[in-house]
């Protein structure tokens, strides 16, 4: 799941680059911080596709995630996005317990 997180990260190089999503760094510090959500996200997204048998699952999830962006921007505003929520510094501790969560649980059901 790193891998696939990893390869959705940097498939948004371009767009983070031309601005999207971190205005203030678009640069290689922009394109880290995302990766690393997309790798942490990822596992919680791969949890969702394991756990449900479907596809549809992690698509409504990632959607969710698009949507909640904007709002978080207001809700924890800062003047640098790298300080806000859901792709910023303060979120990743959270997607990192979802993340460690998902793979323990995964784990735990592979042992039964």
């Amino acid at each position: 799941m790193a891998i696939i997180g990893a390869i959705w990260g940097l498939w948004h190089t371009p767009l983070i680059l031309m601005g999207h999503n971190y205005p203030n760094h678009p640069n290689a510090i922009g394109v880290a911080m995302f990766t690393a959500f997309a790798v942490l996200a990822g596992f919680f997204l791969g949890w969702l596709r394991i756990r449900s048998d479907s596809v549809f699952t992690p698509a409504l999830c990632h959607g969710a995630i698009n949507a909640y962006a904007g709002l978080g921007l207001i809700i924890a505003y800062s003047p640098d996005e790298l300080l806000t929520i859901p792709l910023g510094l303060p979120a990743l501790p959270a997607w990192a317990i979802l993340a460690l969560l998902a793979c323990l649980d995964l784990r735990r059901s592979l042992k039964n």
